[in-house]
C-alpha cells in the first residue's frame, strides 16, 4: 500500500483553484429575476454581477463590463455580499479598484456611473448600502466582516489534500475574518502587554526554529508586510534550516485581483494552483519523506537542494 499523502487523486491544484468561484449576495430585480456576485479566481479573481437568465433552462447574464468589479474593502477580505443592492432595474455597487459606489441600468447595457467623489484611492469605503423609497436616497455604512468559520461541505480545497491521504484540520478562528481594524487590538486581551508580544514573536527566536518552513507573500500586502517575511526567511537560512520563500507579484493580502493590480495576463487561479503544489511537494519531500503521484516540479528549497 502507498504511504498517506503519495496517493493519486483526481482532485488536481488546478481543479481546487478554479473551484473557488462562489456566490455572494442575493437581490431581486424590479422584473422579478435574481441578481447576484459570482467570484471567479480563474478569471484573476474578477467579481461579477450576474443576472438570473430571462426562460428556464437559459444562461445567467453578466452584468458587470470589463474593467469593473463588484467588491467592498469596507470587509477587508474583499465582501461582494454587501457590495451591491438593487432597486428596479437600478444597481448600486462599490467597485474594487477604487471603491467609489458606481450606478448601473440593468439590462440597459450602459456603462456604470460613478455617483461618490473621487478621493484618489481605497481612503473612503462603502459597504451595506439600502434604497430608502420614502425620501428617494441610497444609504450605505462602512462595517467590518464576518465571523469565519469551519464549514462541513464539500470543498476541492480541503479534498485536493484528503483525497491524497493528508489528514487536514480545519479551526473556527475566533475573530472577525473581514475587519483588520477590529482585529487590531482584540488581541490585547488574549496576548498581554509588550512584553508578551516580543515572548511569542516568532521573528526574535530564531534559533529555536528546529523545522523546514516554506513562504507564500504578495508583494502588495499592505496587511501583513512582506518584509516580515524575508525577514523570517533570511534568518532561517542564515541558520541552515531547509527554507523556501515564494513572492507573487501583484498578489495582495490573500489571493486577489491581480488585474486589476496591474499584472495583465496574470490569473489568480495560477497562483493558488502553483501553492498548492510546491506546499504538498514541500511537506512529502521534507516531512513526510516520499515522492507525490503528481507531475510537479518542485522549486528550490534552500539548506537541501
Amino acid at each position: 500500500m502507498a504511504p498517506y499523502g503519495s496517493w493519486a487523486s483526481p482532485i488536481s491544484a488546478a481543479a481546487a483553484s478554479v473551484a473557488g468561484r462562489t456566490v455572494e449576495g442575493l437581490a431581486v430585480a424590479g422584473d422579478g429575476r435574481l441578481v447576484w456576485v459570482e467570484k471567479r479566481p480563474e478569471q484573476g479573481g474578477a467579481s461579477v454581477l450576474v443576472r438570473e437568465a430571462a426562460e428556464p433552462g437559459g444562461g445567467a447574464v453578466d452584468m458587470t463590463p470589463e474593467g469593473f468589479a463588484v467588491r467592498t474593502l469596507a470587509q477587508e477580505y474583499g465582501g461582494g455580499s454587501g457590495a451591491f443592492a438593487v432597486q428596479g432595474d437600478t444597481v448600486v455597487f462599490s467597485n474594487y479598484s477604487d471603491q467609489r459606489l458606481y450606478k448601473q441600468t440593468i439590462g440597459g447595457g450602459t456603462s456604470p456611473l460613478p455617483v461618490t467623489p473621487d478621493y484618489a484611492g481605497s481612503t473612503v469605503r462603502y459597504a451595506d448600502g439600502v434604497f430608502d423609497p420614502h425620501f428617494c436616497r441610497y444609504v450605505t455604512i462602512m462595517e467590518g466582516g464576518p465571523t469565519d468559520e469551519a464549514r462541513g461541505i464539500l470543498d476541492l480545497n480541503v479534498q485536493y489534500w484528503t483525497s491524497r491521504g493528508w489528514a487536514l484540520v480545519d479551526v473556527n478562528y475566533g475573530g472577525s475574518s473581514g475587519s483588520h481594524k477590529f482585529e487590531a487590538y482584540y488581541t490585547d486581551n488574549l496576548v498581554g502587554n509588550k512584553q508578551a508580544y516580543f515572548e511569542r514573536s516568532p521573528i526574535n527566536f530564531v534559533d529555536k526554529f528546529t523545522c523546514p518552513l516554506i513562504l507564500f507573500h504578495g508583494l502588495k500586502d499592505t496587511v501583513v508586510s512582506p518584509e516580515q517575511t524575508t525577514k523570517i526567511y533570511k534568518a532561517i537560512k542564515e541558520k541552515g534550516l531547509p527554507v523556501a520563500l515564494v513572492e507573487f507579484e501583484g498578489e495582495a493580502h490573500g489571493f486577489r485581483m491581480l488585474i486589476l493590480l496591474g499584472v495583465d495576463l496574470l490569473e489568480q487561479a495560477e497562483n493558488i494552483k502553483f501553492t498548492m503544489e510546491q506546499e504538498m511537494v514541500f511537506f512529502a519531500r521534507l516531512v513526510g519523506k516520499f515522492n507525490v503521484a503528481d507531475d510537479i516540479t518542485p522549486i528550490k528549497i534552500e539548506n537541501f537542494d
